[in-house]
C-alpha cells in the first residue's frame, strides 16, 4: 500500500508540474502573440500607449525636458475594411527662456484614422485624414494648431521580423506651419524569449517652414521591450531604450532616453 501511495502521489505531482508548464507555455505564446499586434499599428485591437521622454541638452542653458504622448486607439472591424481611430495627445516640458522655471502644460492634439483593407499577405497598407486641434496650454507648446493633413501606414515582416511605417503630413490653417513626419519601425523578436523584442522606432520629422539648417531632425538608437499576458486578452508592453539626435534643429537637444507603456485592452 506504502509503494501503491508514493507510485500515486508521483503521478499527481507530475500531472501538476506539467499542467503548469503548460499553462506557463500557452501564456508565453500569447504574449509572443500579443507582442506581434502591438506592433502592427493595423491590428484590430483597442490600446492605450504612453510614450515618455527624456531630451537632454536643450536650449541656451543647455537643460532637460520632458515630454509624454498619450496616444489611445480603438480598431472599428468591418467586413472587409479596418477603421482604426488614433489620437496623439501630448503633455509636455520645456524651458522657455534663461532665468524662468520649467513649464508644463498641453500641446496640439492630432487625430488620425486609417482606413485599412482587409488582407492575409505578408503586407497590408492604411491611409486617412488627420488632423490638429488647438488644444497648446501656452504658446512654447504650439505645433499645427488648427490644421488638417494626411497620412498613411504599411505593415510587412516576415519570420522574427516585424516592421511597419507612419507617414504623415501636416498643415497649419494660419500658414505658419507645414510638417512631414516619417516613422520606420523595425522590430526582431526573440524566439528563445517569447514576447522580447528589439527595435528602432525613431521619429523622423521635417519641418518645411524651419530655417536652413533647422528643419531636419534624424534619430538613431534603439530600445528592448517585454510583452506581458495579463489575461483574457489584456495585455502589457514595457519599452526603454536611448536616441541620440544625428540630425536636428539648433536647440532641441542632442539625446533623449524613452520608455513606452502599451496597455492592450480586449476589443
Amino acid at each position: 500500500m506504502a509503494c501503491k501511495a508514493r507510485f500515486l502521489g508521483f503521478i499527481l505531482l507530475t500531472v501538476i508540474c506539467t499542467s503548469k508548464l503548460i499553462a506557463q507555455d500557452a501564456t508565453m505564446s500569447e504574449a509572443a502573440l500579443m507582442a506581434r499586434k502591438a506592433q502592427d499599428p493595423l491590428a484590430n485591437i483597442s490600446a492605450i500607449q504612453s510614450e515618455l521622454s527624456l531630451r537632454f541638452n536643450v536650449g541656451p542653458n543647455h537643460g532637460n525636458t520632458y515630454a509624454a504622448l498619450v496616444q489611445p486607439v480603438y480598431a472599428i472591424s468591418k467586413k472587409k475594411i479596418n477603421w482604426i481611430p488614433r489620437a496623439i495627445i501630448p503633455v509636455v516640458n520645456t524651458i522657455p527662456n534663461i532665468g524662468k522655471g520649467q513649464v508644463w502644460g498641453m500641446g496640439d492634439i492630432i487625430g488620425q484614422l486609417f482606413i485599412a483593407p482587409k488582407s492575409k499577405g505578408t503586407w497590408k497598407w492604411g491611409v486617412g485624414p488627420q488632423v490638429s486641434l488647438k488644444t497648446r496650454t501656452a504658446d512654447e507648446f504650439a505645433g499645427a494648431g488648427w490644421g488638417a493633413g494626411f497620412g498613411g501606414v504599411l505593415v510587412g515582416g516576415g519570420g522574427n521580423w516585424a516592421t511597419a511605417i507612419i507617414a504623415g503630413h501636416l498643415w497649419g490653417f494660419g500658414g505658419d506651419f507645414s510638417a512631414t513626419s516619417f516613422q520606420p519601425m523595425v522590430f526582431y523578436n526573440f524566439p528563445s524569449m517569447p514576447g522580447v523584442s528589439l527595435s528602432y522606432q525613431g521619429m523622423i520629422t521635417y519641418n518645411w517652414k524651419g530655417g536652413s539648417g533647422n528643419k531636419l531632425t534624424f534619430p538613431l538608437g534603439l530600445q528592448f521591450g517585454k510583452m506581458f499576458s495579463l489575461g483574457r486578452d489584456w495585455g502589457l508592453d514595457l519599452e526603454a531604450g536611448a536616441y541620440g539626435l544625428a540630425v536636428r534643429p539648433s536647440g532641441t537637444g542632442n539625446w533623449e532616453l524613452k520608455t513606452t507603456i502599451f496597455l492592450m485592452i480586449p476589443n
